[in-house]
């Protein structure tokens, strides 16, 4: 499936005969010419079909504080199934890209014609004001755009949000992955890590959920636990629009068959199979916490990034060490899992127990296979 926006405006898809709450359907259906949405009532008892929806993911150059965005992909739909949207664009951070197998962009040449945030950030303003904002990890997207937004001394004002990770682990999830959740449910994946295409992927994830959650008589906002009063369009920033766009198919590097495959560290492909656990009000912190362990590039910043992450979750430190040692513990089980545990990845378990301060006599345990 071509996920590519139009230049530079919404591309245009042919409309399934299915509403959008259909399960397993590969896409919600089009909508008009995009436009500042205008909901401003409160949430409180509010049915899904009265929503509109923004879905948003982010690509960063990493997880801390001084990271920037380097992509961005909304998609938005009405939640009766009757209209959507798209729209994605590289950003050009105004630094080094982070580590290239996370997010697909090789290095800075890449974006360099790109806008910068400041360039679409009137976009971005338009699509988000006035609906409810959904992200696979919300407190992860909405904490890189309030880091934008106040690069440009402003700030995005509290509004309904529904996280697709943390709703998934209330309803049984198997993974905090959402690929794994996609392929779970039937979902059709394309261009993992690109912003558009993840976007894509949680909103349909997110039709099912809803599906699922009206069937058992949860049809409203604030029945999944959405309480938050929907703003004024007018309180959000008030940001011209540049319709500027600049998308994966404009870069100017290697032909795409012509690029590096990376190597997947072990690391990476352990966190992969790692279960959803139980623990909804930990997910996102979790999810953090793959994010850093999977590119075995753990450093002072994303150290750092995770201690302020839990802060902003109200763990304190006890909680965090309960976290973090249920997290070496299925991690190890995983590694495990297939009987053997080379020496370099013993090093890595061993640098990871290290890195979640678990004392030495859980890691040489762990590491015995005890």
């Amino acid at each position: 499936m071509d996920m590519r926006p139009a230049r530079p405006t919404t591309r245009r898809m042919k409309a399934p005969q299915a509403g959008l709450f259909t399960p397993r359907r590969p896409m919600p259906p089009p909508d008009a010419p995009p436009g500042a949405a205008t909901y401003a009532s409160p949430v409180e008892g509010k049915a899904f079909e009265a929503c509109r929806f923004a879905v948003i993911d982010l690509e960063t150059t990493g997880v801390g504080a001084m990271d920037r965005v380097v992509e961005v992909g909304v998609v938005r739909f009405s939640g009766d199934g009757s209209q959507s949207d798209q729209w994605s664009t590289l950003i050009n951070p105004g630094r080094d890209l982070g580590v290239a197998r996370v997010h697909g962009v090789l290095s800075y040449q890449d974006v360099r014609h790109a806008p910068r945030f400041e360039d679409v950030a009137g976009d971005v303003v338009e699509r988000l004001a006035g609906a409810v904002v959904v992200a696979h990890n919300l407190q992860f997207e909405e904490r890189f755009l309030g880091y934008e937004f106040r690069h440009l001394g402003l700030r995005i004002p509290a509004h309904p949000g529904i996280c697709t990770l943390r709703l998934g682990c209330e309803l049984g999830a198997t993974s905090r992955r959402l690929d794994h959740l996609c392929r779970q449910f039937g979902i059709p994946l394309q261009n993992t890590h690109s912003a558009l295409a993840d976007a894509w992927s949680t909103a349909r994830l997110l039709s099912v959920y809803l599906l699922g959650l009206r069937a058992v008589g949860r049809g409203s906002l604030e029945a999944i636990g959405c309480t938050t009063p929907q703003p004024p369009v007018e309180a959000w920033p008030r940001i011209p629009r540049t319709g500027m766009v600049f998308d994966r198919y404009q870069v100017e590097s290697l032909p795409e068959h012509e690029r590096p495959v990376a190597h997947r560290p072990f690391l990476s492909r352990v966190v992969d199979e790692l279960p959803a656990g139980l623990d909804v009000d930990a997910a996102e912190y979790l999810d953090l916490l793959d994010r850093v362990v999977a590119d075995h590039q753990v450093t002072l910043v994303e150290a750092e990034a995770l201690r302020s992450f839990a802060e902003e979750s109200g763990f304190d430190p006890g909680r965090c060490d309960q976290l973090h040692r249920a997290y070496f513990d299925g991690l190890v089980r995983t590694a495990w899992a297939d009987g053997v545990l080379t020496d370099e990845e013993r090093a890595q378990i061993q640098a990871i127990g290290a890195l979640l301060a678990i004392d030495p006599d859980g890691i040489a345990q762990a590491l015995a296979g005890a």
